[in-house]
C-alpha cells in the first residue's frame, strides 16, 4: 500500500513537471518575472494576421526571450492585428528594426521574433508601431506544398485523359497522325515519297562521281578545262586580256567624263558650239553663214561648171587652149622657141667675161 503511494506520488509530480515544461516552452520563459524586475518598454507590432498567436506568448529577441505578448487589437477598417509587447527596458531597438512571428516548437506555439536593426541607426521611438511579417509554419508549408501536389497530379490526370482521347483519335484513324499511320493511300503517297527520295539520293550519287572525275581530270591535266586551271601562258593571255578590258573600261569611264564635261560646259554656253547652242546671236550668225555658204557652194558650181566647158572646148581644139592642148606644130614650135632662147642664154653666159673685159677697157680709156 505504501509503495503505491509513492508510485502515485511520482507520477502527479512528473505531470506536473511536463506541465511546466510545456507552459514554459509555449508559454515562453519571459512571463515568470518577479517584482522587482526593472520596468518594461512597450511596443506596438502591426501584423497582417498572427496565425494563432495568444497573449503572453514570448517575445525574442536574437533567439533570446526578452518579451512578452501583452494583448492584441484587431483593426475592424484593414483588419490588421495591433501586438502589443513588452521588451527588457535593455534591449534597444533601432528604427530599421523588424518583427515576425515564427514558430516556436514542433507543439504549434507561435512567438515574436524581434530584430533590433543596426547600430548605427537613431533608437526607435516606443510610440512608432513596427511593421511586422508573419512566416509560416512547417505544417502550414506542408500542407501547401500537399495542396501544389495535388494540384500537380489533377494536371497529369488531366494530362494523361487528353493523352488517352489522342490515342483513341490516331487508332481511329483521325487526325493528321491517325490518317498517317492508319490511312492506306497516305502510306502508298508516303513510300512514293521515300522512292523519290531516294533515286534523288542516288542521282546525288552520280553527280557527285561525275565531279570527282572531272576534278581528277583536271588536276591530271587533262581537257580543256586542266589547260584553263594550269597552263601558265593561257593563264597569263587572260590576264592582259582582262587586263585589256580594263583598260577600255577606264578609257570608256575617262570619255564619258570627258563627254559629260564637254555637254555640261555646251550647257552652260562655253566655247564655240556653247556658244552655237545657247547664243541666238550666235545661232542667227551661223545661220547668215550657212546661207552665204550655200551662195558661195552656187557659185563654185557654176565655176566649175564654166571650167568643165572650157575643158571640153579645149579637148575638141576650139579656141587657142584647144590648139595649145591638140596641135603638134605648136608645141613643136614652141618647143623650137624655147630651145632657141637656151642657147641664146648660153652664148650670153659664154661671151660675159669678153663683155665685160671691154666694158673694163672702155673705162679705163674714158
Amino acid at each position: 500500500m505504501k509503495s503505491r503511494d509513492i508510485v502515485v506520488g511520482l507520477l502527479f509530480f512528473s505531470a506536473i513537471g511536463v506541465v511546466l515544461y510545456f507552459a514554459v516552452t509555449l508559454g515562453g520563459a519571459a512571463q515568470l518575472r518577479m517584482p522587482w524586475d526593472a520596468r518594461d518598454k512597450t511596443y506596438t507590432v502591426r501584423f497582417p494576421h498572427v496565425g494563432g498567436l495568444g497573449e503572453s506568448a514570448s517575445v525574442w529577441v536574437s533567439g533570446v526571450p526578452k518579451g512578452q505578448v501583452r494583448k492584441m487589437y484587431v483593426d475592424g477598417v484593414t483588419g490588421e492585428v495591433e501586438v502589443t509587447i513588452t521588451l527588457d527596458d535593455k534591449i534597444v531597438l533601432r528604427e530599421d528594426c523588424s518583427a515576425e512571428i515564427i514558430s516556436s516548437s514542433a507543439f504549434g506555439g507561435r512567438t515574436i521574433a524581434i530584430n533590433i536593426g543596426s547600430p548605427r541607426k537613431p533608437e526607435l521611438d516606443e510610440s512608432k508601431p513596427i511593421q511586422g511579417t508573419i512566416l509560416e509554419d512547417i505544417f502550414t508549408q506542408a500542407s501547401r506544398s500537399i495542396g501544389k501536389i495535388d494540384q500537380g497530379i489533377d494536371i497529369a490526370l488531366d494530362t494523361l485523359k487528353d493523352v488517352n482521347a489522342i490515342i483513341k483519335d490516331v487508332r481511329a484513324g483521325r487526325g493528321p497522325v491517325g490518317t498517317v499511320l492508319y490511312d492506306e493511300k497516305v502510306a502508298d503517297d508516303i513510300a512514293a515519297t521515300t522512292r523519290n527520295i531516294r533515286d534523288m539520293s542516288e542521282d546525288g550519287k552520280n553527280i557527285t562521281r561525275d565531279i570527282s572525275d572531272i576534278t581528277s581530270k583536271v588536276n591530271k591535266g587533262d581537257g580543256t578545262a586542266a589547260l584553263l586551271l594550269n597552263d601558265p601562258d593561257l593563264a597569263q593571255r587572260v590576264k592582259n586580256t582582262v587586263k585589256s578590258v580594263e583598260d577600255t573600261a577606264d578609257n570608256a569611264a575617262s570619255i564619258s567624263r570627258s563627254g559629260r564635261s564637254i555637254a555640261s560646259k555646251i550647257d552652260e554656253g562655253k566655247g564655240l558650239i556653247g556658244m552655237a547652242v545657247n547664243d541666238e546671236e550666235t545661232a542667227e550668225n551661223a545661220k547668215s553663214i550657212v546661207r552665204k555658204t550655200d551662195k558661195a557652194l552656187d557659185e563654185v558650181g557654176r565655176a566649175f561648171a564654166e571650167v568643165a566647158d572650157i575643158a571640153g572646148k579645149a579637148n575638141r581644139g576650139e579656141g587657142t587652149l584647144g590648139k595649145i592642148v591638140n596641135d603638134d606644130t605648136l608645141y613643136n614650135d614652141l618647143l623650137n622657141g624655147i630651145n632657141t632662147l637656151r642657147a641664146g642664154f648660153e652664148d650670153l653666159r659664154e661671151q660675159a667675161p669678153i663683155t665685160t673685159f671691154a666694158s673694163l677697157l672702155f673705162q679705163l680709156f674714158q
